[in-house]
């Protein structure tokens, strides 16, 4: 957790973090008062950063009744501290806590799952340093979730994903964010993603932030998701695709966005969309396009 970190009185900041300034992954840069949030996040190479994350985890095992826990290593993406390849040649602390904690499940007797909220393609695995062929090849996690940091990416690697697994393959859900670039998702959006999502190889949907809906909208729409779970069911409704954004991502760790773009004058910009096969013929199409000046657009 890394909202309002660089905030010593923000009330969602753990005791244990406050107590322990050190144990953050870039302590110089939050002396020098130059981190972002990223900076603050726990590193796992302190043997008490993991030992209190466990301590956690075996609390809620304990003490209540669920189905399974989810590790998120997607907010916020970081993890470990150094230089990219510095975390990828550290990424066995990451396994190893994933398997202390299917360890800590199963001496309890509970039937619990595991999952784990990864990049939505390779590299930012790497990134972040989750090995999760070895994850697969060890069977310490039940499925993975593809997801970027806060936005819906429409089309994803998952099959790149799932090359990497090897001979243990594992279900991998889509993860579909609360918005796409600056705009909040409407049914239709939904709708496109899903579709989408399983037009690249996705088992099934996963919905990160959907509580938090209720900052947009006057409840939780419920009622739109409906059918999601169904891309034939989802293909026969209105579909609004979006072209890739910039907007809250990762850099390394997400995939890249398409827009914003500037344009110089008479230049041309290609940019791509993916529109599922389910999705065509369409009878009737309307491209939305925001723009500081005039331009034209022509659809291969």
């Amino acid at each position: 957790e890394a909202h309002g970190a660089d905030d010593p009185n923000y009330s969602g900041t753990a005791e244990f973090k406050k107590q322990h300034p050190d144990y953050v992954v870039d302590p110089e840069a939050v002396r020098e008062k130059r981190a972002d949030w990223m900076c603050y996040c726990l590193d796992y190479s302190h043997p008490e950063v993991r030992a209190y994350l466990l301590s956690t985890i075996r609390e809620l095992i304990e003490r209540y009744e669920i189905d399974g826990l989810q590790l998120d290593w997607m907010r916020f993406p970081r993890h470990l501290s150094g230089t990219p390849r510095e975390v990828w040649a550290r990424r066995a602390i990451l396994t190893d806590f994933t398997a202390e904690v299917r360890e800590l499940i199963q001496s309890t007797g509970k039937k619990m799952l595991l999952s784990a909220r990864v990049p939505t393609n390779l590299a930012g695995c790497q990134r972040v340093g989750l090995d999760i062929r070895e994850w697969a090849r060890g069977g310490l996690v039940d499925f993975l979730v593809a997801s970027s940091f806060l936005t819906t990416d429409f089309w994803m690697p998952i099959e790149e994903l799932r090359a990497e697994l090897g001979d243990h393959p594992l279900p991998i859900y889509a993860d579909i964010e609360h918005g796409h670039g600056s705009q909040a998702h409407c049914p239709e959006s939904l709708r496109a993603a899903a579709l989408s999502l399983y037009d690249c190889g996705a088992d099934g949907i996963y919905l990160f932030n959907f509580p938090c809906w209720n900052e947009y909208l006057a409840a939780r729409p419920y009622h739109w998701l409906a059918g999601l779970e169904d891309p034939q069911a989802c293909a026969r409704k209105p579909l609004l695709f979006s072209v890739s954004h910039s907007a809250h991502r990762v850099p390394g760790v997400d995939l890249a966005g398409q827009l914003p773009a500037r344009v110089p004058a008479g230049a041309a910009l290609g940019l791509t969309l993916h529109v599922p096969q389910a999705a065509l013929p369409a009878w009737r199409v309307l491209f939305l396009v925001e723009s500081g000046g005039d331009i034209a657009l022509v659809v291969n």
